[in-house]
């Protein structure tokens, strides 16, 4: 798996969005009543966008993309603009705080944090990250689905988070606010070449979706 430095932090990026990506199966009848059965897990996914460059930066952008052998070779990404929570842009207030995992609820879609600020605000629509050394190929993405707020001892209460917590996630894994990223693979035919229009390349960018 690549890190930020590895491929990420080469990239010029346009802004984007986090979306989910559903393998459900539904099922309805005539009144509208509607069944839902979930076949895999809720996958994140990305459309990226490379900024207009000059050709020669962009020929290099395109290497590193080639490198990654389409969808083979696994990577970090996050988002480039959004990169704290929101009660705290620049990440000023949680400074080098050491964030760990306190508990997750027995249904898997609450969280517990240890380590934050006393009074450290956790807002709906911040990311977290989650890592493990015992299984370093694995990283847990996740949004906060309410707002929260930590103790004075530093613990945020049982959070209600989306999609749910992995199973190997354990007190004391790693949690990450700041820049929290994803691990995603490159969907495959997704790659746009871009144009070029004289000594600059415009228009490349590729898809890409969460690797569990």
């Amino acid at each position: 798996m690549l890190s930020l430095a590895d491929f990420f932090d080469h990239l010029r990026l346009m802004p984007f969005r986090w979306k989910i990506r559903e393998n459900n199966e539904l099922s309805g009848i005539g009144d509208a009543r509607v069944w839902q059965a979930a076949m895999a897990p809720e996958l994140w996914s990305a459309s990226v966008t490379l900024r207009t460059s000059k050709s020669a930066l962009a020929e290099a952008m395109a290497a590193r993309i080639r490198a990654l052998r389409g969808a083979r070779d696994t990577f970090l990404f996050r988002d480039p603009f959004r990169c704290f929570p929101a009660s705290d842009p620049g990440g000023a207030i949680i400074g080098a705080s050491t964030v760990t995992v306190q508990s997750v609820g027995v249904s898997l879609n609450t969280i517990s944090l240890a380590g934050l600020p006393a009074g450290y605000r956790i807002t709906t629509g911040d990311k977290l990250q989650v890592t493990s050394a015992a299984y370093p190929d694995k990283v847990a993405f996740l949004e906060f689905s309410t707002d929260a707020i930590a103790a004075g001892n530093g613990v945020l209460p049982a959070t209600d988070v989306f999609p749910n917590v992995p199973p190997w996630v354990a007190a004391g894994n790693a949690a990450v606010l700041v820049r929290p990223a994803c691990k995603c693979v490159i969907v495959p035919g997704s790659v746009s070449e871009g144009t070029v229009n004289g000594s600059i390349t415009a228009g490349q960018g590729f898809q890409i979706i969460q690797k569990k």
